[in-house]
């Protein structure tokens, strides 16, 4: 069995609502996914998943459920989110998928519902997320002006997690640091941080989270100094990734050699990665394209990179991504890049052009990928028919198996979709 395809299943058939999971940040969200009610997707179901270990096809069901979850707690529907937690057999996505619609309820003042799903996972094997979701609240909390609960909701996930055996503890501990980083407690947060055990995940986890809250608060300075003294390689990367993320152009330049000095291949290539995408984002295009050499040669397989195609066409600059994806060795992360930059042609309205750039795709599931891209922008704007006319012209592609589980997902999934949201959404049973 080809695992990453099996994985895989779960980007191309969820990419109706993957990318709308950070609906979040608006003032009003409609029940809707990629301009898809959230009830088709109830009604219809989860997606096919391609025969293999049953926990990696657990990953891709409960993965879509997570979403389709999560999307309803954007919209303020707590009920029906915390509902669809039944259908999540994934363990470790359903403790994740609890967190974040606690974390909604709080951002809606659902504190109450918030704790009350936190309280709910196991503490057999759900305690360092308990511990953590405690620590979250309590940052909301905090973060809100109520310090008082606060403290009480802090103090109560750092003794829980004191409690736990050591390599649990040292976990929970970690996350309430980063949490007490969030709600701009930076002097508790290293305290836990530093008392961890030395030179050992836990502790460089810590420090890359701090780093991350030090940058998001524009404590670049801070940041950079706590960075330097992680000495894990992937930590470190993230923690120069984190920064950048928020890095004005002057700032870009110094934390680049930096990332440069980063050990392990890479891990290096990660940040470098970063910063280049942040270059774009600022319109410094001659510097992204400079680190872009650098980039090919440490990862010519670009799953590193493969972000940053998109970037640039988001940014307009569709040549320049062009131009970078065909440097990319053929392959998984090269066809995700190409659907990216099609779904940005699409998202500028350049529908016509995209599908031009579809057809120079020579590989048949990067062709797809990338009308499945466009198809998914057309049913955003409510254009339903002209996404069903892409899908059914998808050729179809078997799992290696003899399988065409894609051409399945087609037939019994996208365009169902579709023709639920071209009736309005009608045909919802309930959660």
């Amino acid at each position: 069995m080809n695992v990453r395809k099996l994985l895989s299943v779960l980007t191309i058939s969820c990419h109706l609502i993957v990318l709308g999971s950070m609906a979040s940040t608006a003032v009003e969200v409609k029940a809707q996914l990629r301009g898809i009610p959230l009830s088709c997707y109830v009604s219809v179901g989860a997606p096919t998943a391609s025969p293999g270990p049953l926990i990696l096809m657990a990953e891709v069901t409960s993965g879509y459920w997570g979403e389709v979850a999560l999307a309803y707690a954007d919209a303020k529907q707590f009920d029906r989110a915390v509902g669809l937690l039944k259908r999540l057999d994934h363990d470790q996505i359903k403790k994740d998928t609890m967190l974040s619609i606690a974390t909604k309820a709080m951002v809606s003042g659902k504190y109450d519902l918030a704790l009350k799903i936190v309280q709910s996972i196991n503490d057999e094997d759900g305690a360092i997320e308990k511990a953590k979701g405690l620590a979250i609240i309590a940052r909301q909390y905090a973060s809100s002006g109520n310090q008082k609960q606060g403290d009480r909701l802090f103090s109560q996930s750092e003794k829980y997690a004191r409690k736990l055996k050591p390599e649990m503890s040292a976990m929970a501990l970690s996350y309430i640091a980063i949490e007490y980083a969030a709600a701009n407690r930076f002097q508790s947060a290293l305290k836990i941080a530093q008392n961890l055990p030395p030179d050992d995940f836990p502790k460089f986890m810590a420090l890359a989270g701090i780093v991350a809250e030090y940058a998001g608060k524009g404590k670049f300075e801070d940041s950079v100094r706590l960075a330097r003294t992680i000495k894990d390689d992937y930590h470190q990367s993230n923690a120069f990734s984190a920064i950048a993320k928020q890095a004005t152009v002057a700032q870009l330049s110094q934390i680049q050699p930096m990332a440069l000095a980063i050990k392990d291949d890479n891990y290096k290539v990660t940040a470098l990665a970063a910063i280049a995408m942040r270059y774009v984002v600022k319109g410094e295009f001659q510097r992204a394209s400079e680190l872009e050499k650098i980039l090919v040669a440490i990862d010519p397989g670009s799953s590193a990179y493969y972000q940053l195609p998109g970037e640039y066409a988001k940014a307009g600059r569709f040549p320049s991504a062009i131009a970078l994806v065909n440097q990319m060795q053929k392959g998984y992360w090269q066809d995700v890049a190409m659907a990216s930059i099609a779904s940005e042609y699409a998202r500028a309205g350049q529908y016509d052009q995209g599908l031009k750039f579809a057809d120079t795709i020579a590989s048949a599931e990067g062709k797809n990928k990338a009308i499945q891209a466009i198809a998914t922008e057309y049913g955003q704007s409510g254009q339903y028919d002209r996404a069903k006319v892409l899908l059914k012209g998808i050729r179809s592609v078997d799992d290696g198996e003899g399988l065409n589980v894609e051409g399945l997902n087609i037939k019994e999934h996208y365009i169902p979709l579709l023709e639920c949201a071209q009736r309005g959404g009608k045909g919802y049973k309930g959660v």
